[in-house]
């Protein structure tokens, strides 16, 4: 290559003329291709995809957590509320057919003191069949000598509590707690009286009243539940007896006062009717009086014996699913009841 000012050669490479100085031309070629090449290196160095790593093997992946299931629990059955002892009886006497009339048939046989025991053995032999498992409505027709026996079985059996229970008089000495002590003393000797009562019916033994360990051990398991069969029907059956008999009263009362005056009335303004002036007047001021009264206190007395019986009736059945409950052992099987039948 030669210098293009002095014509000089020069040498490969040089940017000046060693001969007079001037600048010499560049070769841009091969610049340009060194700097294509160098950046083609460096775009394939920056192409260049990275050397493959070896991947690690796959982890198990953990489920993901489901959101908790409610879980179903079976509920125990709902128990139907027990009936109480009053409940029962009350429901075995109402759903018995003609109940209202036996009932009035038993209140009339009350009346009269010896045929008043076949009463109390009836009720009690129909009470003691809930211990064997039975459950019949108000049975006709079974005044025989065994319901005769058993009434009046259980009226010594009474008779005899009734004593022990006078006893408890003393205790009215004490102000206020003695009265209450007695009560209750009476309502426990009641209580022993109609669990014996039921006790000997079953057994068909008189001497099985008086058992008194057994009979005391079944009081003591439910006491609450005798003390409400013996005192509920008495005292609800006394208040029914006494309102109705004082509607009738009042009534009647009323109904007398009127006849009696107008009779009055009418002898005072001379009518020519009515009361006379003296004995006779009076005489028959008595009539109207006792012609209306003599109705009401028939009335009243029916009224009250059939309120008492009935109180008896429904406590003795309530003693009677007393026992079923609470002296399930009593039952009697078929044989010690034959040899009952056969000892009455």
């Amino acid at each position: 290559m030669t210098c293009p000012t002095c014509g000089a050669p020069t040498r490969d490479g040089a940017k000046f003329c060693s001969s007079c100085g001037s600048p010499l031309p560049q070769e841009s070629a091969p610049e340009d291709v060194q700097e294509t090449v160098v950046a083609e290196q460096v775009t394939e160095t920056v192409q260049e995809p990275a050397p493959e790593r070896p991947c690690a093997p796959d982890a198990p992946t953990a489920p993901s957590p489901e959101p908790p299931q409610p879980q179903f629990r079976p509920q125990p059955p709902v128990q139907p509320a027990r009936e109480g002892v009053l409940g029962a009886a009350w429901r075995d006497i109402t759903s018995s057919p003609g109940w209202v009339g036996r009932t009035a048939l038993l209140a009339l046989m009350g009346v009269f003191p010896v045929v008043g025991f076949y009463v109390n053995g009836y009720l009690l032999r129909w009470s003691a069949e809930l211990v064997n498992g039975a459950r019949t409505a108000l049975p006709k027709g079974v005044f025989d000598r065994k319901a005769f026996l058993t009434g009046f079985l259980y009226w010594v059996v009474t008779f005899l509590c009734g004593l022990a229970a006078s006893v408890l008089v003393v205790l009215n000495v004490i102000p206020v707690f003695g009265a209450i002590l007695a009560w209750l003393g009476f309502l426990c000797v009641n209580c022993y009286a109609a669990v014996a009562g039921i006790r000997m019916a079953l057994s068909g033994r008189f001497g099985a009243a008086f058992d008194l360990s057994q009979i005391v051990e079944v009081l003591k398991r439910n006491p609450g539940s005798a003390f409400v069969a013996v005192f509920v029907p008495s005292l609800v059956t006394g208040l029914v007896g006494v309102l109705v008999s004082l509607m009738v009263v009042a009534v009647f009362g009323a109904a007398s006062c009127s006849a009696l005056a107008k009779s009055v009335g009418y002898a005072s303004y001379g009518y020519g009717y009515g009361l006379s002036s003296g004995i006779d007047g009076a005489l028959g001021a008595l009539g109207v009086i006792f012609g209306i009264l003599g109705p009401l206190v028939g009335i009243v007395v029916v009224v009250l014996m059939f309120c008492s019986v009935f109180g008896t009736i429904w406590s003795l059945r309530a003693f009677g699913h007393f026992v079923a409950e609470n002296a399930p052992e009593w039952a009697v099987d078929a044989d010690a009841a034959d040899s009952a039948e056969k000892a009455w």
